[in-house]
C-alpha cells in the first residue's frame, strides 16, 4: 500500500466546503449525544449550563459548549492550534504565559474583541473560571 492511500483519503480531503461542514456537524452532534449519555462530568456540566444534546445542531453551535483551551506559546504548534481554532470560530480561548512576539496591540485587541481570547493567570484561577464557563 502507498502512503497516499495509506494517509490520503481523497473523498474527504477533497470535499466541499459545505460537504466538510456537514461531515463535521454530524460528528459533533454524535460526540455530544455521546459524552452527554456516557460522560457524568460533561453531563454535569452541560446540565449546568442548561444545555442539552439538542441544542447542538451543528458545528456552529460549538461556543455553546463547555469547552476550555489553554494554549501556551511556548509550545512549537501553538499559533498552527490557535489559527485553526479562530477559523472554526471557537471563542474564550486563554492565551499565555506571555503574549507572543509577533502580536501588536492592535491584532491583540481585534482578537480580544472578536474572539474573546484571555490572557492566562494563575491555575488555580483559570481552572475555576473555565468550570465555570467564563
Amino acid at each position: 500500500m502507498s502512503w497516499t492511500e495509506r494517509y490520503f483519503d481523497k473523498e474527504k480531503e477533497c470535499m466541499s466546503r459545505d460537504e466538510m461542514h456537514a461531515l463535521q456537524s454530524a460528528r459533533l452532534v454524535k460526540q455530544v449525544e455521546n459524552v452527554y449519555n456516557n460522560v457524568a462530568f460533561y453531563n454535569k456540566k452541560m446540565k449546568e449550563l442548561g444545555i442539552e444534546p439538542g441544542d447542538i445542531k451543528s458545528i456552529d453551535d460549538i461556543n455553546k459548549l463547555p469547552i476550555s483551551f489553554d494554549i501556551a506559546w511556548y509550545e512549537q504548534k501553538a499559533v498552527a492550534v490557535l489559527l485553526a481554532l479562530l477559523h472554526l470560530g471557537f471563542k474564550n480561548l486563554r492565551l499565555g504565559p506571555t503574549l507572543p512576539a509577533f502580536l501588536s496591540p492592535n491584532v491583540a485587541k481585534i482578537l480580544v474583541e472578536t474572539f474573546d481570547i484571555k490572557g492566562i493567570t494563575d491555575p488555580q484561577t483559570d481552572i475555576k473560571a473555565m468550570m465555570a464557563g467564563k
